[in-house]
């Protein structure tokens, strides 16, 4: 697996995914990634990270095919 950070750069309300891009991997653009709740929990527009938040990415290994797993405030990192 692949853990990676970067920030997205759309946001898919509907499905619940985001796009992130990597500025070390030359601005590379994922392909949308689901975005992780804690189970029991249901996602609403509020809990969805805004454009261009630093967020934590899992993808599987091999594949672009992965989750957003959180974020955090800006300056903590």
């Amino acid at each position: 697996m692949n853990v990676r950070i970067g920030k997205v750069s759309s946001i898919n309300k509907e499905k619940s995914t985001a796009q992130v891009v990597f500025k070390e991997l030359d601005n590379m653009v994922s392909k949308d990634l689901i975005i992780l709740i804690p189970i029991g929990n249901t996602l609403t527009s509020e809990d969805l990270p805004k454009i261009n938040q630093p967020v934590l990415c899992l993808f599987l290994d091999n594949s672009s095919d992965g989750f957003i797993l959180g974020s955090w405030k800006v300056d903590k990192i």
